[in-house]
């Protein structure tokens, strides 16, 4: 609820601080006293339309705050939560500078917010109703929550689940049309990478394969003169018996005769014998390399053959074997991952489809349970406005096709609202045709059109602020009586703030204030006052006219009549 208004160098008003108390709030005072213009404070910290028009003059700026009980698990409480700005120790403190620079600036407890953050929180605060454009059943858009609050969980129910799955929705088709732009050209760059993989695979690569195969080609290409130089070291080193291997063998006897005549050239003979061992196997390798490269005519083109492969490879993919590899690994894995995103794309069609046909089954629920109430609403609001004084007033419930939204497919297009717009109608007089209430009804019919849908619809509302303007306008007597008790049933679980000209309403005041123009220092100022019992008796009198002593009997017979009437209402 309101708590506290603070107002600075706004219109004729230099400085105002008022605290508002829960229940029915009454304002009055003289015509011109200035009441609009507190009114016109509040929207503009709500978030409503400010220019420089609206400061003082001679001040260079404007100043309006509102201070605001929240419970942090109100609806209000968890917006602002998740806006990023809880309530502070159970407040919620609004701020508005405007300034003739025309730099406007926003608060919320204190931090710096952007206009519209302000305006959502602000309608979600409180209900202007009167000649203001805060009001919300200017917005055609809320029509439908109010017929949804009036049937009640039902409908709020299939609101929830039809909003839930409308965001999942949203998100993944706003998925699959990136998915769309990322597959335009996908396909043929798959039969390029399947290709290009292919072709490593094939290869068969080994790490250091082509530096092998380098050597080997310079070996091949030298295999005759290699061939011919290690048959010749073959044949001098055990070809014949003048080799180093037969001359060893001789040498190594004749040490060998020495040794049993003088051990000390064991040492010497044994060393012999390894020498002619050594040289008999170097020789046998040699032969065996000679004979290896004789056996190989036809190698030389098969490794002539692979690094001419290999290098077509590298020219292609990479610099080295190791770099042609490793984009194979790459290039296979962004293959696979298209596998999984082909076989993701399929589950999101699947789930898009799903949600499509369950949205459709939700929105024909809500629809058809919305029809099925329309009239009872239609019926309801007519007998309150009866008893409002607009007797011939016709209220209609219309359905319309929603212009925005998401498309479903078959002409059906949905938001979180449903698969239609809600729009209230209202023919004022007798024999005319209903037409949209923002359109034809005036201030005073709007508030008491709202009146008469917050009272029906009391239970289900969460704006814990109504703020009603000219509720009264054009009316008196018994209707007046009526509009005073509703008002004052409505402000049994919820704050209510009401201008109004009628002593009727103004005695079922649980606080009542008194706006006051006063003549200063050759300016202008607004006050607002909250009056004690005795005032409130004088300002009654004050509204009814007349002889003062008749006045202030019938002040004091309207104020018991009041009591008596909220104690029945317990």
């Amino acid at each position: 609820m309101l708590r506290e208004l603070h107002i600075r160098n706004y219109a004729l008003i230099e400085r105002l601080e008022c605290q508002f108390m829960p229940g029915l709030n009454i304002v009055t005072g003289e015509t011109g006293a200035g009441k609009s213009i507190i009114i016109d404070a509040v929207c503009t910290v709500l978030g409503g339309r400010a220019t420089v028009d609206s400061i003082k003059g001679g001040a260079e700026g404007a100043l309006v705050e509102a201070c605001f009980e929240v419970e942090p698990d109100s609806p209000v409480g968890r917006l602002c939560t998740e806006l990023g700005y809880p309530p502070e120790d159970g407040l919620l403190i609004l701020t508005r500078e405007v300034n003739r620079s025309g730099r406007h600036r926003c608060r919320l407890n204190g931090r710096v917010v952007p206009l519209h953050i302000l305006a959502d929180v602000g309608q979600a605060l409180v209900d202007i109703h009167g000649q203001h454009d805060h009001q919300s059943l200017l917005r055609a858009e809320t029509h439908g929550d109010f017929l949804d609050a009036f049937i009640g969980d039902e409908a709020l129910s299939l609101r929830r689940r039809l909003e839930a799955r409308l965001v999942e929705y949203r998100q993944i088709v706003d998925r699959l049309h990136k998915w769309q732009d990322m597959l335009a050209g996908r396909a043929r760059d798959r039969e390029l990478l399947l290709h290009q993989v292919d072709e490593i695979r094939g290869a068969r690569l080994q790490p250091g394969e082509d530096e092998r195969l380098e050597q080997e080609r310079r070996v091949l290409q030298n295999a005759h003169a290699l061939y011919e130089g290690v048959m010749g070291a073959y044949e001098i080193l055990y070809g014949s018996q003048l080799s180093a291997a037969g001359l060893l063998g001789q040498g190594t006897a004749t040490l060998g005769s020495l040794v049993r005549m003088d051990e000390s050239l064991t040492p010497l003979w044994e060393s012999l014998q390894s020498s002619q061992i050594l040289v008999q196997e170097i020789a046998r390798e040699l032969r065996t390399y000679g004979e290896a490269i004789e056996a190989r005519p036809g190698r030389l083109e098969e490794v002539e053959e692979r690094l001419e492969l290999i290098n077509h490879l590298k020219r292609k993919y990479g610099r080295t074997i190791e770099e042609i590899i490793a984009k194979e690994a790459e290039m296979a894995a962004a293959l696979e991952l298209e596998e999984k995103q082909d076989e993701e794309h399929k589950e999101l069609q699947a789930r898009a489809e799903t949600l499509r046909g369950e949205l459709k089954r939700l929105a024909g629920e809500l629809s058809a349970l919305r029809r099925s109430h329309a009239a009872r609403l239609e019926e309801a609001v007519g007998r309150e406005l009866e008893e409002l004084n607009m007797p011939r007033a016709r209220f209609q419930v219309a359905f319309l096709a929603n212009e925005g939204g998401t498309s479903l497919g078959d002409g059906v297009r949905i938001t979180g609202r449903g698969a239609e717009r809600i729009e209230f109608l209202i023919a004022p007089n007798q024999g005319e045709e209903p037409k949209p209430l923002i359109r034809i009804a005036s201030g005073g019919e709007m508030s008491r059109i709202m009146l008469a849908l917050k009272t029906i619809l009391a239970k289900g509302d969460h704006v814990s602020t109504l703020i009603f303007d000219e509720v009264d306008a054009g009316i008196g007597g018994h209707t007046a009586d009526k509009v005073a008790v509703r008002l004052a049933r409505l402000a049994r679980n919820r704050q209510v703030l009401v201008v109004t000209h009628l002593a009727q309403v103004a005695s079922m005041a649980d606080s009542h204030y008194r706006v006051q123009k006063e003549q200063s220092d050759g300016t202008t100022k607004v006050n607002l006052t909250r009056l004690e019992k005795d005032e409130a008796l004088e300002e009654l009198a004050r509204m009814l006219g007349g002889n003062e002593v008749t006045a202030r009997q019938h002040a004091r017979e309207l104020l018991n009549r009041a009591g008596r009437i909220k104690q029945l209402a317990g």
